[in-house]
């Protein structure tokens, strides 16, 4: 994970990976003891840099003001229940620890435990009733987290240095 901070955006996040070798640098033969630059080529796969997270138990309007569309998450240990904003009932079920899945479907809505493992068990009983409901850009919708579950988001940026 990349971490960035300014002060138009906060905290800005991305996941990248290595894309190429890592040259070595300068070596300090004179003793000055200088840092050497060291390029290190990465890649964001998804092109999205993430603000700070926003998390929201019960009834949450969920604002994008970005230019891409907003896929919120899900957070929960006891089984409880999700209404998405067309009224459309996600039922999440007993998980017996808190665990997390994204209702991104580039994710598969694979769910996850705290660790970031994937759960396969929970995964196979929420797909059934999951649909993709994104918040498209320059919007906002309603969710609504009922019993033990919570919304959590974080608003996508394009480009942070705009």
């Amino acid at each position: 994970t990349l971490n960035i901070a300014g002060d138009r955006y906060g905290s800005l996040t991305t996941s990248v990976r290595l894309n190429g070798h890592i040259a070595a640098p300068d070596v300090d033969t004179d003793g000055e003891q200088y840092v050497a630059e060291v390029t290190i080529p990465l890649v964001a796969d998804s092109g999205l840099w993430l603000q700070e997270g926003f998390t929201a138990r019960g009834e949450a309007e969920v604002n994008n003001p970005s230019d891409v569309p907003l896929h919120v998450g899900v957070t929960w240990s006891k089984a409880s229940q999700l209404k998405l904003p067309s009224g459309w009932p996600v039922t999440l079920p007993e998980a017996g620890q808190r665990v997390t899945m994204s209702l991104d479907p580039r994710t598969g809505y694979t769910v996850r435990d705290a660790m970031g493992n994937k759960l396969p068990e929970l995964t196979s009983q929420v797909v059934k009733t999951v649909v993709p409901e994104p918040v498209p850009p320059g919007s906002s919708r309603t969710y609504t987290a009922r019993g033990d579950a919570a919304l959590v988001w974080q608003i996508p940026t394009l480009d942070p240095w705009i």
